[in-house]
């Protein structure tokens, strides 16, 4: 590929990245935010069954 080409072709892919980073932030947040709910929902479960065993 020539470099005139490459040229041409490198503002389409950095707005293409800028266009798509913000879906990667939300998609991330969201991915996280569901890891907590779990880790959360996990531990709720967890420590009762901890405590009933424990006492």
């Amino acid at each position: 590929m020539p470099p005139h080409t490459i040229a041409y072709f490198q503002p389409a892919i950095h707005s293409r990245l800028k266009s798509a980073l913000p879906l990667v932030l939300t998609l991330h947040v969201k991915l996280s935010r569901v890891f907590v709910y779990a880790f959360l929902l996990f531990l709720s479960t967890l420590i009762p069954v901890a405590c009933g065993l424990g006492g």
